[in-house]
């Protein structure tokens, strides 16, 4: 046995310091300083291509498909007080990303809100925040559940409410994605409702990051709002879930709000979404509604190494690698209903999983699930099948499954 004698006069411990966070935006889209009373800011004229690479127009951003964002690169980011920034989505329906150079400041309020649902005939389906799903259509010339990993269902009577951080109520959709908001995504939708007419449901709020390599400060008279669309009165459809805000800053302070709340549906409410705050110092007043999540500051882009799936193939016809993933402009077109082989590629998901197959027809007001068979193959890329009854007309496949 050795013994060692360490004479100190005096012990001072320390904690390694933090590295400053920086966002790595290269400010080619400028200083974003809106104009109100209302500011949209069009996604849809983002040039599509790798977001630090691709040449754009300063001010429009780039949609990457690969992280599913349009990314912006500001140097700052000042919103009055008075000013409203909403948005316009892009074709593909993917997320907002905001990285500056500089400080952020939120005078005025940034709106990623879901549609309301509505009612009778010439209903369509209730628009999402950027980054999130439909409602369910609820009108003569159709019906449906409500779109999204948590979409609202429908027991024959009332649709239930989008499900995200929290489970929607009624027949409501489940929860899905993560505390830290990675990936980025937003709400579901409500499922339609029937009880005294047609009712549609409302759409799942939106998600926006916002990366700052300077500081974020929410003024008292600012906030973020990416709450759930109301159902359409009364009682009978579901609320769209609340989206996701996730924020990564040095210092993040002020009492501006920070709202994802679920929608109204009478007594089917919307779930609540998700809000993620990182910083190395937090100094926010309001705690936001639902609560958020906090951490100390993380990479803006998931991980390469993080789990992704998708559908290659849907009754043997190829599935595009971007595929737009909406009722109203199918990705696969095939003659025949009935049972139908869906082809699922997965990268990073453990093999001997199963994977949980949702179904939601357009027109035809209800939602099936289906597990496929297990993951077969490698970590790497591995696949599997999945077999499903589809009716005439139009339905959307979302993919999902649960990683230990």
């Amino acid at each position: 046995m050795y013994k060692v004698l360490i004479a100190v006069s005096t012990l001072i411990l320390t904690s390694p310091a933090l590295a400053q966070f920086t966002s790595d935006s290269d400010g080619s889209d400028g200083a974003f300083m809106p104009g109100g009373p209302t500011y949209l800011v069009d996604l849809s004229l983002a040039p599509t291509g790798p977001w630090d690479t691709t040449p754009h127009a300063a001010g429009v951003g780039v949609y990457d498909p690969v992280q599913w964002a349009v990314v912006f690169q500001y140097t700052t980011i000042d919103i009055p007080a008075g000013v409203t920034v909403t948005f316009h989505n892009h074709l593909k329906g993917p997320p907002v990303i905001w990285l500056a150079t500089g400080d952020v400041t939120i005078a005025g309020d940034v709106v990623l809100d879901g549609a309301n649902g509505c009612f009778g005939a010439g209903c369509s389906y209730a628009t999402p925040g950027p980054g999130g799903f439909s409602g369910g259509i609820g009108s003569p010339g159709g019906r449906s559940a409500g779109f999204g990993p948590g979409g609202g269902g429908f027991n024959g009577l009332s649709g239930g409410g989008g499900g995200y951080g929290t489970g929607g109520q009624g027949q409501g959709g489940v929860i899905y994605g993560t505390a830290t908001i990675v990936p980025l995504i937003g709400g579901s939708g409500g499922g339609w409702g029937v009880a005294g007419g047609l009712r549609s449901g409302g759409a799942g709020g939106g998600a926006i990051l916002i990366a700052s390599s300077g500081n974020i400060f929410l003024d008292s008279f600012g906030g973020i709002f990416a709450t759930g669309g109301d159902a359409a009165c009364c009682n009978e459809a579901g609320g769209g879930s609340g989206g996701g805000i996730r924020l990564i800053t040095n210092t993040i302070s002020g009492s501006g709000m920070l709202r994802a709340l679920g929608g109204t549906g009478g007594v089917n409410i919307g779930g609540d979404g998700r809000i993620r705050v990182e910083a190395k110092r937090n100094m926010l007043v309001d705690p936001g509604d639902p609560l958020f999540t906090t951490g100390l500051p993380g990479s803006v882009f998931p991980d390469a190494t993080g789990p992704t799936l998708r559908v290659t193939a849907v009754n043997g016809v190829p599935v595009p690698a971007d595929p737009l993933a909406t009722v109203v402009s199918p990705d696969v077109c095939f003659i025949s209903a009935g049972l139908v082989t869906i082809d699922i590629e997965a990268q990073n998901v453990p093999v001997g999983l199963a994977v949980t197959v949702r179904i939601v027809d357009a027109l035809g007001g209800f939602s099936q699930v289906v597990t496929s068979t297990p993951l077969a193959g490698t970590l790497v890329l591995s696949t599997a099948t999945a077999d499903a009854t589809f009716i005439d007309g139009a339905s959307e496949v979302q993919l999902s499954v649960q990683v230990p």
